[in-house]
């Protein structure tokens, strides 16, 4: 009886050490005052650079701030990146 008690606390603990997992979270930076989150679809590397560029001008002439890339969706054919203007 004891040793099964100590078999199944050791099960426990080990069962406890494989499901832990570690996770850094970085917040976007909020939108500007006024300022809206930009999307566009990408397929592949040049598109998204093309996104960060005209996302970067149209924050810039708008809210007069730099483009935040906020997150990346994928869909069946392409991606969908979101730049916020922040502050």
């Amino acid at each position: 009886m004891r040793a099964s008690m100590m078999f199944a606390a050791a099960a426990a603990m080990v069962l406890a050490g494989c499901t832990v997992k570690h996770a850094t979270i970085e917040e976007p930076a909020a939108p500007a005052a006024g300022g809206n989150v930009l999307t566009y679809e990408v397929r592949s590397m040049s598109d998204f650079d093309a996104a960060k560029s005209s996302a970067e001008s149209r924050c810039r002439a708008q809210y007069g701030a730099p483009a935040h890339y906020v997150d990346r969706t994928v869909g069946p054919n392409g991606d969908e990146v979101h730049f916020a203007c922040t502050e």
